[in-house]
């Protein structure tokens, strides 16, 4: 009786002590395979706590997505752009008003002395027209005639334009030959009458 239940005793531990060292092998297994599947994850993180988030594990979900943090800075100026082209020319302004007052009278000049006519004498030496002027006196010439370098005669007073010099020799060669060869048929005449 007492050898039986030492034996049952013996058994029972034997049983526990598989039984635990099973739990313990399961146990440090589903360490492993946790380590292996997760990775701590501690970057951004406000608190101390560590964070898991899973590598190779399909079952393992996605966190929320975290607020959104502050604007960055601004960035530097960028560089200058080209200088664009020249644009067209812009429309003619509205005309101005008229000119503006008139200016102030000028100041009066000396006193004129008294003025000899030279035109009374002689005509003032022109040929043709004497004007008197304040102090002194020009010619000048009609129509058709031109003032010499002298500035007191007009050319052109007592010359036959070419044309009609030209004519005139011609009338008189006529005339010439017309006389001649009536003297010379009168002569003519007078022999004949003779015989």
């Amino acid at each position: 009786m007492t050898s039986g239940y030492i034996k049952l005793m013996f058994l029972i531990m034997m049983v526990t002590s598989l039984n635990t060292g099973q739990d313990q092998y399961t146990e440090s297994t589903t360490r492993a395979d946790t380590d292996a599947t997760f990775e701590k994850w501690s970057s951004f993180s406000t608190d101390e706590s560590p964070r898991w988030i899973s590598t190779s594990n399909p079952r393992a979900k996605t966190g929320a997505t975290g607020a959104t943090g502050p604007p960055g800075r601004l960035g530097q100026t960028g560089a200058t752009g080209w200088t664009g082209p020249h644009g067209n020319t812009g429309a003619t302004g509205i005309p101005g008003s008229p000119g503006g007052a008139t200016g102030a009278t000028g100041l009066p000049g000396p006193p004129g002395g008294s003025d000899t006519d030279e035109c009374e004498v002689h005509n003032g030496g022109c040929s043709q027209v004497c004007l008197n002027t304040v102090g002194s006196y020009q010619c000048s010439c009609k129509s058709g005639y031109s003032l010499e370098k002298n500035r007191l005669t007009c050319s052109g007073e007592y010359t036959i334009p070419l044309w009609i010099i030209v004519i005139i020799v011609i009338l008189a060669i006529f005339v010439l030959a017309l006389t001649i060869s009536a003297i010379v048929f009168k002569c003519s005449l007078v022999k004949l009458s003779h015989q």
